[in-house]
This record gives C-alpha cells, sequence and structure tokens, in this order.
C-alpha cells in the first residue's frame, strides 16, 4: 500500500481514507509526510507565520525533517532601482529615424513615370499602418509600465513592513516551539533562493496575488546578490536566540563569502558558537572564489564546529574555468573538525591544496566525492590518487569529472611508472569513475 500511495495524486490522495479504516490510516500518514516532513518557506511574513503554526502543533511538527527559509525578490527588471517605464525615448528616436528614412526612399526611388499615384498610396498606407501599430504598441508598453510601477510601489510597502527584527523574531518563535518539543531528530535547515525546485515554496502563491502578478510562475521574483548574506545572517540570528541545537545546515545563497567576512550578530555570537558544537552536516554554495579575507571568518564560523562529520561545497560554474576555488588556507577552517564525508562540485584546485585538505581529517575520513572538478596544475590526478590509496582508508570514492579532466586522468593511468598504475588500478576498481 505505500507504494500505491507513493504514485497517488495529491487531489486524491486523502480521498483513499474513505476506502476502509487500515487504508485511512495509512493515507492520512502519506499526506502528512508528502507536505509536512519537508517544508518550505518564503521570507514573508505571511509564510513564516504559517510555519510558527505547524511548529506548535504537535501532530504537525512530529513530521518534520526539514526546513527551508527561500529567500524572495523582485526581478532586477522590475525593481524600483532601475524604472524606467515611462520614458522610452528610444522607440520614438527609432521610429523617428525609420519615418525619416521612408520619407527620403521615397524620394530616391519614386518611379517618374507613375502618373497615377499608385506608388504615393502604398507609401502612405504602409506609413498609416505603422503609426498605428507603433500607437497600439506604445499605449500596451505604457498599460504594462502601470502595472509594473503598481507593483514596485507595493513590493516597497511589503519591504517596509517586513523588516529584519520581525523576520528574525518569527525564526525565533518557529526554532523555540521545535526545541521546546525535544524531539528525538531535529529538522535539518537550509537557506536557498530556489522558488519552485523541489516543491513550489509556501506563501509564493500569496505573494504573487498580493502583488497582482500571475502566482502561477515566478516571472516576476529573482534575487539581489547581496540578499544571500542578509537573509543566511537572519537564520543565524534566529538559531542563537532561540539557542537551537542545529544539526544540519545548508546555505545556498548569493554572497556567501562575504557573510563570513562580514559575520555580525551582535550578543547571540557566542549562543551561536554554542549552537555549532552540535553541527554535525554542513553544504554551502559559493558563488565566487574564496579569497583570504573571507577565508577568516569562515574559520571562525566553524572554530566551534568539533562535532562536524560530513561538508559538502559547491562552486559556481561561472567561475571555475579561470579562479582557483581551494586556497591552501581552507584546510586550516577544519582543524577542529573530524570529518568522515567530503564532497566538493564544480570547482578548480591544485593537487597540493586539496591533499592538505583531505590530510588534516585523514585519520577519520572515508567517504570522498568530487564532481566536475577540475586540477590547475596538469596532469596531477595520478599522484593525487597515490596519496588517496597509500595514505588514507577510504570506504567509498566517487569521482565524477570534466571530460578534459577525464582525459588526463587516463592518460595518466596509460602512461604513468608501472608502480603507479599497480596502485591506481587497484584504487580505479573501487572508485565509481564516471562521465
Amino acid at each position: 500500500m505505500d507504494i500505491v500511495l507513493d504514485y497517488v495524486e495529491d487531489v486524491d490522495i486523502l480521498a483513499l481514507r474513505a476506502t476502509c479504516r487500515s487504508v485511512a490510516g495509512q493515507a492520512q500518514d502519506a499526506f502528512l509526510n508528502r507536505y509536512f516532513s519537508e517544508r518550505r518557506h518564503l521570507i514573508t511574513e505571511f509564510s513564516l507565520r504559517r510555519l510558527v503554526d505547524i511548529c506548535k502543533d504537535d501532530v504537525l511538527s512530529s513530521r518534520l525533517t526539514s526546513i527551508e527559509f527561500v529567500h524572495v525578490d523582485l526581478d532586477f527588471y522590475w525593481h524600483p532601482d532601475v524604472r524606467c517605464f515611462t520614458s522610452r525615448l528610444g522607440d520614438a528616436v527609432d521610429f523617428m529615424d525609420w519615418d525619416d528614412q521612408m520619407k527620403w526612399l521615397h524620394q530616391a526611388e519614386r518611379n517618374p513615370q507613375d502618373e497615377t499615384g499608385e506608388d504615393d498610396r502604398h507609401l502612405a498606407n504602409a506609413m498609416a499602418q505603422a503609426q498605428a501599430e507603433y500607437a497600439e504598441a506604445l499605449l500596451q508598453r505604457k498599460k504594462e509600465d502601470a502595472e509594473r510601477l503598481a507593483v514596485c510601489d507595493k513590493w516597497d510597502a511589503l519591504e517596509d513592513a517586513l523588516g529584519e527584527d520581525l523576520i528574525v523574531n518569527i525564526i525565533f518563535l518557529a526554532l523555540k516551539s521545535l526545541k521546546d518539543k525535544s524531539k528525538p531528530s531535529i529538522p535539518a535547515l537550509t537557506v536557498s533562493t530556489a522558488l519552485q525546485y523541489p516543491r513550489r515554496a509556501f506563501g509564493l502563491h500569496e505573494l504573487a496575488r498580493y502583488l497582482g502578478t500571475d502566482g502561477r510562475d515566478d516571472k516576476p521574483f529573482g534575487s539581489r546578490h547581496s540578499a544571500g548574506q542578509k537573509t543566511t545572517s537572519m537564520l543565524l540570528s534566529g538559531i542563537a536566540k532561540a539557542n537551537y541545537p542545529v544539526r544540519y545546515l545548508t546555505l545556498s545563497t548569493p554572497s556567501l563569502p562575504t557573510l563570513f567576512a562580514n559575520l555580525n550578530i551582535g550578543p547571540q555570537t557566542l549562543q551561536l558558537h554554542s549552537n555549532m558544537s552540535q553541527l554535525r552536516g554542513l553544504s554551502m554554495f559559493f558563488d565566487r572564489s574564496i579569497v583570504s579575507e573571507y577565508l577568516n571568518g569562515f574559520t571562525t564560523f566553524l572554530a566551534a564546529a568539533t562535532s562536524l562529520e560530513h561538508i559538502g561545497i559547491e562552486f559556481s560554474t561561472e567561475y571555475q574555468n579561470y579562479i582557483r576555488n581551494v586556497p591552501r588556507a581552507f584546510a586550516d577552517a577544519f582543524k577542529n573538525s573530524k570529518l568522515k564525508s567530503i564532497e566538493l562540485a564544480t570547482g578548480r584546485l591544485e593537487r597540493h591544496d586539496l591533499v592538505d585538505l583531505l590530510a588534516t581529517q585523514q585519520e577519520t575520513l572515508r567517504r570522498l566525492r568530487l564532481v566536475d572538478m577540475a586540477p590547475i596544475d596538469g596532469n596531477s590526478w595520478a599522484p593525487m590518487l597515490q596519496t588517496l590509496q597509500t595514505d588514507f582508508d577510504l570506504e567509498y570514492i566517487d569521482i565524477r569529472l570534466l571530460t578534459e579532466t577525464r582525459d588526463r586522468l587516463c592518460g595518466a593511468v596509460h602512461e604513468g611508472k608501472a608502480a603507479v598504475q599497480e596502485k591506481l588500478g587497484e584504487l580505479i576498481k573501487q572508485a565509481n569513475v564516471l562521465p
């Protein structure tokens, strides 16, 4: 029956409760697990208030396994900072230039033997039609501009009403309710900007209705580059204020490295460090290279995470072709941790930097996953894999490489020394090397 319930449509799952008593209980459990185990909430008052209600409810909160706080903003085109809705001078100038060109063309190419005036009538009709179409398009543009202006004004009012302190207090209420219930499993926390994936964030339809836009898509919405650090900082403040024992944390917002450079949540900093001591897993997305000014804050952020067992870092593909993502000092951030699992994705690195990072976890590291990681220093995968074979006791290794990197790896295997080939062969049989 569980398999059947997994494939039942959302609108039908509760209707199964009417079949029989045993199925009714299973259907209700499936419904609660589907809608209340992994919650995704916009950073809006309406959405966060509903999250507080869920966290306070004994039945619903018992189903929670993860909470994702989704940042939302107007798309850059809609934002008041770039308003140019009422003045479309460029369109008018283009039309005037085209009008002059048509008149000049008529004078230059008019058939002198045309005494019937057929050319004049064709040109006049074409000009009249073009002017009518332009006037209609301009009217439609003004209508759209007025709608956009109304959306921007409503958004400004919403931002003014929803201050940072209010958001932190609502997050505090939700997390405190969960903490007070002393659940055996603590829900994981995530900050992201994904409105629709893997499921539409709660509150998106209500926000679209308030703005007067189409709630069926996220076309009006986007995210500003600086929004990530503000949203993440508010969540960290809520964690510290509620003394929430966070176990798993995922930070997938823009400008994350900048957050670590400017991390300042006031008097709750010491309390946050206390909460970090219970952190088991941390996943992050970096939209830029990690440089020295970010590393100090990042190291401070992880200094208290002595129980950290898993780290996953994904780098932006926008920078992977020309920036070294993992610097040598990056390993120092994890010197107090005892990592069992490391995952790095879509970045560039030097072999020695990766080895230095792994060496800090040599005694405990058991699982390694590298996805589309490219070496900077040429054919360096062969000696790196040899180091993994001889110096580490890995139970699982998953290497999914870029095409160029994969070719280099194959070349190193076939052209390397016999001793290296022998050790690599043993390792690669255990590894999962995929395209």
